[in-house]
């Protein structure tokens, strides 16, 4: 690899989630269940962070990557 490519591949940062837990709305309209938001901040939690892809949520409802949901939500780093 050369010195050029890793100059670039430093400076192509990937998105930084905000953790403001919009993209954890269920079909339903609820938040998930494993989901915390902070009342002090516009923050959230997942209690299930390094195993969610793929974890049931509820019937028929599983987690996915941010960048697999078709839907842009105020402000995100991650729309398309």
């Amino acid at each position: 690899m050369s010195c050029f490519t890793k100059k670039r591949q430093r400076s192509e940062k990937k998105p930084e989630c905000l953790r403001c837990g919009r993209c954890c709305i269920l079909s339903d309209g609820r938040p998930c269940d494993y989901m915390i938001m902070y009342l002090t901040a516009p923050r959230s939690y997942c209690m299930i962070y390094p195993r969610r892809i793929g974890a049931i949520l509820r019937t028929g409802q599983i987690c996915a990557k941010r960048s697999e949901l078709k839907k842009n939500f105020e402000e995100c780093p991650y729309n398309e």
